[in-house]
C-alpha cells in the first residue's frame, strides 16, 4: 500500500485555493518552484494531472477536483485529530463542527448555545456559508452536524427536517403595518422595500406569491445580511421580510408579523451519513428542535408581540 505526502497534499490544494503557484508559495513560505516540484511529484505518484492552466490560472482539471476535494477533506480531518489528541492531553470538552446559513448561525446558535452552557462543556468550530456554497463545503470539510434551508445537495450527510415555518415581516415598531396582526403579502409593495438578496428562497417565495396576482418586487436595496437589514429597518429606510427566527435577534425598534399568505420555508438538520453521531451534535439538534417548536406552536397573538 502506497501513502501520499502530505506536504505535497499541502501545496496542490493551496495552488487550487490560490490560482497561481507564487500566491501559493508565498502562503505556505515556500519558493516558485519548491512548490512546483511537490506538486509534479504527486501528480507523477498519482499517475494524471491534477491542474491545467486557463487565462493564465492554474485551474483543477476534472480528476483534479474530485481528488482535491477528498485531499482538502483529509487535511482538515489530520488538523481535526490532533485538535482532538491536544483536547484530550489537556482535559478539555468535547469540541463539534458546526456548518450553518447565516441567517440560522445568528438566530438559533447563540439561543441554543446558551441553554447548553448550563449542562455541556462543548467548544465548536461554526462555518456559516449560503445555501448555494452548501455543497461545496461539504465537500472539503466534514461536519458534526450542519442547519440549513431546503432543498440542499448535501454529498454524505443525512437530511432530517426540523421544522416548517412562515416568513414574516420585518419593519418598525410604529410602521402602518405594525397595528395588523399579519400582514398581507401584497401590502409589501405600498412601502418601501429592502430585499433579502435576489436569489434567497425568500424572495422566491414572495416572488411567487405576488405573480399569481399579477404582480412583481421592486426592491429599493438588496442586502444580503439580515444584520444589515434590520438596521435599516430600525433607521426606518423600508420594510423587509425574513425567516421566522428573525423574531430573535430584533434589534430595539425592530419587531415582526407573519405574512399571509404564508411563505413556508423548510429547516433541516445535516447529519453526517459514515460515522457516530457526537454527544454535542445530538444535544444541540435537540435544543434547536425545541426552539423550534416552541416557535410553530406559539399563538400569533404572541409571535406578533416579539
Amino acid at each position: 500500500m502506497r501513502y501520499l505526502n502530505q506536504r505535497q497534499l499541502e501545496a496542490a490544494v493551496m495552488v487550487r485555493r490560490m490560482g497561481t503557484v507564487t500566491r501559493a508559495g508565498d502562503r505556505m513560505a515556500l519558493t516558485q518552484p519548491a512548490i512546483s516540484r511537490l506538486i509534479a511529484q504527486l501528480e507523477e505518484e498519482l499517475g494524471f494531472s491534477l491542474f491545467e492552466r486557463q487565462a493564465g490560472r492554474l485551474v483543477a482539471s476534472a480528476r483534479g477536483i474530485r481528488f482535491l476535494d477528498r485531499a482538502e477533506r483529509f487535511l482538515n480531518d489530520n488538523k481535526d485529530l490532533a485538535a482532538f489528541g491536544e483536547d484530550l492531553k489537556m482535559g478539555r470538552g468535547e469540541s463539534i463542527s458546526i456548518l450553518a446559513v447565516p441567517s440560522l448561525a445568528q438566530t438559533l446558535l447563540p439561543t441554543a448555545f446558551q441553554c447548553l452552557s448550563q449542562t455541556h462543556a462543548m467548544r465548536a468550530t461554526i462555518i456559516t456559508a449560503q445555501r448555494r456554497e452548501i455543497p461545496r463545503l461539504l465537500r472539503q470539510h466534514r461536519f458534526d452536524i450542519g442547519l440549513v434551508s431546503l432543498p440542499v445537495d448535501s454529498e454524505n450527510m443525512r437530511i432530517e427536517r426540523f421544522a416548517s415555518l412562515g416568513a414574516v415581516c420585518i419593519l418598525p415598531d410604529d410602521h402602518p403595518l405594525a397595528a395588523l396582526k399579519a400582514v398581507p403579502a401584497n401590502e409589501l409593495l405600498s412601502y418601501p422595500f429592502i430585499a433579502p438578496g435576489a436569489s434567497t428562497l425568500l424572495v422566491q417565495r414572495l416572488q411567487d406569491a405576488l405573480a399569481r396576482e399579477g404582480r412583481s418586487i421592486n426592491a429599493d436595496v438588496t442586502i444580503e445580511t439580515t444584520a444589515v437589514i434590520h438596521q435599516f429597518v430600525a433607521n426606518k429606510l423600508g420594510i423587509s421580510i425574513g425567516h421566522a427566527f428573525a423574531r430573535l435577534d430584533s434589534p430595539l425598534g425592530v419587531t415582526t408579523r407573519p405574512i399571509i399568505p404564508d411563505l413556508v420555508l423548510d429547516y433541516a438538520f445535516l447529519f453526517p451519513d459514515d460515522r457516530e453521531l457526537k454527544p454535542g451534535a445530538i444535544a444541540l439538534a435537540r435544543q434547536v428542535q425545541a426552539i423550534a417548536e416552541n416557535f410553530a406552536n406559539a399563538p400569533i397573538d404572541a409571535l406578533a408581540s416579539r
